[in-house]
């Protein structure tokens, strides 16, 4: 029955969330470009060069890399609309995904599934408001398709294979490769490796079978960022972004830099989702162009913080998290996007806030790292550090604070032998002081020992 009422409550969601892309009144655009994009390759055109226009009329520019019209191919096998619906149903149905992914994570898989997943349909419909994931939907982006990538990577349990996801999806559209710093704060040596071969081995069948194409793209137009649009258009809600409209475009390098630091110093510091979003964060940020459709992130990223703010009893993450959402939600920017946001600090500051909401999510992110840290560095009773958040519930890795710790099994072995001088292990039959017991509220006799971390 529990089965039967879940699938029913997905088609309805599948259903309303369709209805509101569709009020959006877009009409697949951007997935019409990649379409052309690989259909004037096949026909023999270039695919950076001028493309036929729309069916709105509009001329606009391939601008991912040559991999990426390979596996727009599929896409010239049906008519420009119907490409767009079916995109739009698997972008309907992932992001949901994304999201039960993140909280059985967070979670613990042994604590089940059912909740993660009528919870991440509710997650869908709240969403299914946010201008980025409306934006997404409508222009017939892939940001949900990459975004899926990344996760399943990163949290499911595929550690032979993890990195050749993230390397395919970077191969695709260069920004999944800010996910790399995740890999290497966390000293996944094997996965990074593994995002790059992949990524050098899907550009190496682009160069095979798109030669010209490929040096055009790798030589030439990756050093445009003037054909993507320009930095300082409202819609690119990155920090390069909100310096543009300051007419202070070079300094935007400096707090870029800050921000890549603080993203280390919360990734070595916190649970591998918490580290996830704020990598998802810090890519929206630091990235020279971030268009709102890209911040479609925010919606893992707040279910991180939200699971954080209410297990842990946040109020200033949770603040946080109603103010980003309010900002996805209501999307304000677009007041000021014939150019008046530079008529004072008011409008400025509006036509930045998803940058502001951005910059405050991660500051509550290394508040809550900040804090993580200092707990576990000085434990009130002296013992050593445990290990953080064990919450990568999916996956067998851990992080460990404590420096060089002693495998459990040598912990235990050691604690037996200790036992084996003590007279009083003897009379209890036990083995050893690990094994003593002692009944609620009692306090700990003098045979017992410390945990393993203490040794």
């Amino acid at each position: 029955m529990r089965g039967r009422t879940l699938v029913l409550i997905i088609a309805a969601e599948l259903a309303v969330v369709g209805l509101i892309s569709w009020l959006k009144v877009l009409d697949g655009m951007d997935f019409e470009i990649y379409r052309l994009g690989a259909l004037t390759w096949l026909q023999g055109g270039d695919p950076y060069g001028v493309l036929p226009p729309t069916r709105r009329g509009i001329h606009l520019p391939f601008t991912y890399p040559p991999f990426a019209i390979l596996t727009f191919l599929p896409a010239t096998l049906v008519s420009a609309w119907a490409g767009f619906l079916v995109l739009t149903v698997i972008s309907i149905v992932l992001l949901p995904a994304v999201v039960f992914v993140f909280l059985v994570t967070l979670r613990g898989r042994e604590k089940g599934l059912v909740l993660p997943a009528f919870v991440a349909i509710g997650v869908q419909l709240l969403a299914a408001g946010m201008d980025p994931v409306r934006s997404t939907l409508g222009y017939g982006q892939i940001n949900m398709v990459l975004m899926a990538l990344v996760a399943a990577d990163c949290l499911l349990p595929n550690k032979r294979f993890r990195g050749a996801l993230i390397g395919l999806a970077a191969a695709i559209k260069l920004t999944p490769a800010v996910f790399l710093l995740f890999f290497l704060v966390r000293k996944d040596y094997r996965a990074a490796m593994r995002a790059g071969v992949t990524f050098l081995a899907a550009t190496a069948v682009a160069f095979v079978v798109l030669p010209g194409s490929s040096v055009t793209y790798w030589t030439v137009l990756l050093f445009n960022g003037e054909r993507i649009g320009g930095p300082d258009y409202v819609g690119n809600q990155s920090l390069r972004g909100a310096f543009a409209r300051l007419s202070v475009d070079f300094w935007w390098v400096l707090p870029a830099a800050v921000i890549i630091a603080l993203t280390v110093f919360v990734i070595r510091r916190t649970s591998v989702p918490v580290g996830l979003a704020v990598t998802a964060l810090c890519g929206l940020l630091v990235s020279p162009i971030s268009w709102v459709h890209h911040w479609v992130w925010l919606v893992p990223v707040l279910v991180v913080f939200g699971w954080v703010a209410i297990t842990e009893r946040r109020i200033g993450m949770a603040a946080a998290v109603v103010l980003a959402a309010g900002v996805a939600v209501y999307s304000p920017i677009w007041q000021f996007e014939q150019g008046g946001w530079s008529d004072g600090i008011w409008q400025q500051a509006v036509s930045d806030i998803y940058v502001l909401a951005g910059i405050i999510l991660l500051g509550v992110a290394v508040a809550y790292a900040g804090g993580r840290s200092t707990r576990r560095s000085s434990p009130p009773d002296g013992r050593a550090a445990t290990p953080i958040d064990p919450s990568w519930a999916l996956t067998t890795d851990r992080t460990i604070d404590s420096p060089n710790p002693e495998p459990p099994d040598v912990a235990v072995r050691s604690s037996l032998r200790k036992g084996s001088n003590n007279p009083g292990s003897a009379s209890t039959g036990t083995t050893g002081p690990e094994l003593t017991t002692r009944t609620a509220g009692e306090s700990p006799t003098s045979t017992e020992t410390q945990p393993p971390g203490s040794l």
